[in-house]
């Protein structure tokens, strides 16, 4: 059970601290193209929908607890972001039921349950090179979460105490702070002129797409995973053109990520002691 302030970044950083695979109620709309359905799904994501997607969705949602509560009980992880909203800030917005109904149905078939709350702080959602804070909890069983009879009572008391929970374990981290390493310098520069014309071309793209929503840290990150391989990949295509030998393309290519790691961390520490 965690907050959400930054869209899917927010679950890849999570699921990045378990062993195990996580699966993760997302928006229902991202599912509507056939290739995405596909995809998502292939990420362990699970669709909800809210009434700003329409009405007509949300019978849907019934599918969405009943795949949920079956990967719990086959032991498995899912990953609800309660607020049902993905806001830029990290005040708390106001919890939905989805997460008490799916445990309420559990416990009624005496299913054993634990509730673990998460928590994700970002020291920024637009400076370049961010800090994050995740704290995980200790579990809590859905029995001390859901002790009355009436359903009503229960999903009321089960958001009061997640609130209460949550809203104690949020933290925003400061900015990084630590000198400026001058030996980035040189291969800072280097890895910057090298990394900028794709940089751009890909931020500039993804900015115009994705302005006005909370997407552009998500989107970027999932873009660049995918595209930066295929970039290098291309690299080792036109640099064979010039029948280079492999013991010059192996470490040009194997520089490439290394020079763009130097390239960021100076950024970072160059912004943090402006």
């Amino acid at each position: 059970m965690a907050n959400h302030p930054n869209s899917f970044l927010d679950a890849i950083i999570i699921a990045a601290h378990f062993k195990h695979p996580i699966h993760f109620l997302a928006r229902g709309d991202a599912f509507r193209k056939p290739w995405h359905n596909t995809l998502l799904r292939l990420l362990h994501m699970i669709p909800i929908y809210r009434i700003s997607e329409g009405r007509e969705n949300l019978h849907k949602n019934e599918d969405a607890f009943k795949r949920s509560a079956e990967l719990l009980q086959q032991n498995q992880i899912v990953l609800i972001f309660i607020e049902g909203i993905c806001l830029n800030k990290h005040q708390l917005q106001p919890f939905k039921k989805g997460a008490a109904r799916i445990a309420l149905a559990l416990l009624k078939e005496q299913r054993p349950l634990n509730i673990m709350p998460i928590t994700i702080a970002y020291n920024s959602f637009l400076s370049f090179g961010k800090n994050i804070r995740i704290h995980l909890a200790a579990p809590i069983s859905a029995e001390q979460l859901l002790p009355y009879e009436d359903d009503a009572k229960n999903f009321q008391y089960f958001n009061e105490r997640m609130y209460e929970q949550l809203s104690g374990m949020i933290h925003v981290p400061e900015a990084f702070r630590h000198q400026q390493r001058i030996l980035l310098a040189l291969p800072a520069i280097i890895g910057f002129f090298l990394h900028i014309p794709i940089y751009t071309l890909i931020k500039k793209q993804i900015y115009r797409r994705t302005k006005g929503t909370v997407f552009f840290d998500s989107v970027m990150f999932g873009v660049l995973l995918i595209l930066y391989p295929l970039y290098l990949i291309l690299l080792i295509v036109l640099l064979s053109l010039f029948h280079l030998p492999f013991s010059i393309i192996g470490p040009v290519i194997l520089l490439h990520p290394f020079l763009a790691w130097c390239a960021v961390q100076y950024k970072i520490t160059r912004n943090n002691n402006v």
